[in-house]
């Protein structure tokens, strides 16, 4: 399944300098799954995207404090982040400017104007984070919750940074570095 993302006049895509008002989503599939809460439905990009990966940075078992540090030399434009958590805190992804925040109270991220939600499940949470030139997405807990919102972020910026309360551990972060899938044949 592709979304098709669409905006209209002043759109963000305009405001942007960008020659068009509207995008489509990363490719997904869909599918039923059973859960201990019945049959749900999930997304989850396709693999295909891996396809795309030029680039790969893993970190395991790691305070956010140290994690941060290591953050401070990876710099990307087109991403595809994995992270898993156990949720003791509330923490703050930062990706090129684009804040991805989980409340540990309420069990959800929010990105800008979206809130997804994102339970624990046995004690962790997982989120998987596509960010292209024009939109944000999030999968939680393996597709069992998404977001897709147009995002476009700063130019120039092309960081990723981590933040928590307290002593917060990440169990793992992954980040994949993508090319463009356009192949140019201008020379």
């Amino acid at each position: 399944m592709i979304g098709w993302m669409q905006e209209g006049k002043n759109s963000i895509f305009e405001k942007a300098g960008m020659p068009f008002n509207q995008c489509m989503s990363f490719p997904t599939t869909m599918e039923l799954r059973t859960t201990n809460d019945g049959i749900h439905l999930f997304r989850w990009p396709v693999k295909e995207i891996e396809s795309l990966y030029v680039k790969s940075s893993k970190y395991n078992n790691l305070t956010v404090k140290k994690l941060s540090k290591k953050l401070n030399r990876v710099e990307a434009e087109l991403i595809d982040l994995s992270i898993e958590f156990e949720p003791i805190d509330s923490m703050t992804l930062t990706i090129r400017g684009i804040d991805v925040t989980y409340n540990r109270s309420s069990e959800q991220f929010t990105c800008g104007k979206s809130l997804i939600a994102a339970p624990a499940i046995e004690g962790r949470v997982k989120l998987r984070v596509l960010v292209d030139r024009a939109s944000i997405e999030l999968f939680a807990n393996e597709g069992a919750f998404v977001s897709t919102s147009y995002a476009v972020p700063v130019a120039d910026d092309r960081s990723i940074s981590i933040s928590a309360d307290g002593n917060m551990r990440i169990n793992s972060l992954i980040i994949n570095e993508l090319k463009s899938s356009w192949e140019s044949n201008l020379k």
